[in-house]
């Protein structure tokens, strides 16, 4: 929630230094992204993170791979910053940068600041990707607890 808050706040810099026509769409997604993104992800991927390691469900598992997969590539998207796609990201902030300083005296710190915000959406993407990661630990040693639980019942003491 907090990306999307300083997302936002990107956003109407862009509009506050260089003008509603070009950063409406930005404004408008982020707006979007902030209302529906957490009750998505809370659904999406908490949720189904947590069933999945509560009932050792494999296809709650599939889903959590699934829906974190979905997480990063929408983070990929934000770090990419499309135009009018809602995020403050790599072409926007190229887009600010290239401005010319004498027409949009505050373009190259937002610019910048846009430039950072795709660092923290990488950062992001990876903190996901970490994640996956330690759900297919946590999916493996549960599958290997099951297997000694099942050897042990079998055996005769």
């Amino acid at each position: 929630m907090a990306l999307l808050i300083i997302n936002l706040a990107g956003a109407i810099a862009a509009i506050a230094v260089d003008g509603v026509g070009s950063w409406l769409g930005l404004l408008v997604m982020s707006i979007c992204y902030i209302i529906f993104t957490p009750p998505a992800a809370f659904v999406c991927q908490y949720w189904v993170g947590y069933s999945a390691c509560a009932h050792s469900s494999s296809i709650r598992y599939v889903l959590f791979f699934f829906s974190y997969f979905c997480g990063i590539i929408f983070s990929l998207l934000m770090m990419v910053g499309v135009p009018n796609a809602g995020g403050a990201g790599l072409i926007s902030a190229i887009n600010l940068v290239a401005r010319d300083s004498t027409q949009c005296p505050g373009c190259m710190g937002v610019g910048i600041f846009f430039f950072i915000m795709m660092v923290v959406w990488i950062i992001y993407a990876l903190y996901q990707g970490i994640m996956i990661l330690l759900m297919i630990r946590y999916e493996q040693f549960d599958n290997l607890l099951t297997i000694v639980d099942i050897l042990d019942k079998t055996m005769v003491h």
